[in-house]
């Protein structure tokens, strides 16, 4: 038995999250290296140089720039994409299917709803047993 069951859309969603990360990370080092290529030429070449001489070179340095924000902000885009579908549809996070009733009956707990009984303090579920909020949970309102 798996402990953290996988859906397709989970591996989909880490395959292309690394990819974008990987991507970032290969454009910033290439990013470097054309960088330091301009400084090192401007600053120990003594001969006269124009802006067309190191056109290649900045042309480059914009591309992998470009690629690096947009790869930047594709990963950003589906970091709230997982967000937001977690949030919308958690009893489909990772594949677990929660019950509804018993989500009822944790928010209830958490809520300190008294199941229609006067004076008590604990929710009551659909047997008749006595739910508490756990110590660490608090109300997200």
């Amino acid at each position: 038995m798996k402990r953290f069951p996988a859906t397709a859309a989970m591996r989909r969603h880490l395959v292309a999250s690394v990819a974008c990360g990987v991507v970032v990370a290969g454009s910033t080092i290439v990013g470097a290296v054309l960088l330091a290529h301009l400084v090192a030429g401007v600053v120990t070449d003594d001969a006269p140089r124009t802006v067309a001489h190191w056109a290649p070179t900045l042309w480059s340095l914009l591309g992998t720039w470009v690629i690096r924000v947009i790869a930047q902000w594709l990963q950003a885009r589906l970091g709230q994409h997982g967000a937001t579908a977690g949030v919308q549809r958690p009893e489909r996070l990772a594949g677990v299917r929660v019950r509804t009733a018993a989500l009822a009956t944790d928010n209830a707990a958490l809520r300190g709803d008294t199941g229609g009984e006067s004076g008590s303090s604990n929710a009551r579920n659909g047997r008749g047993d006595a739910v508490t909020a756990p110590a660490h949970a608090a109300a997200p309102w």
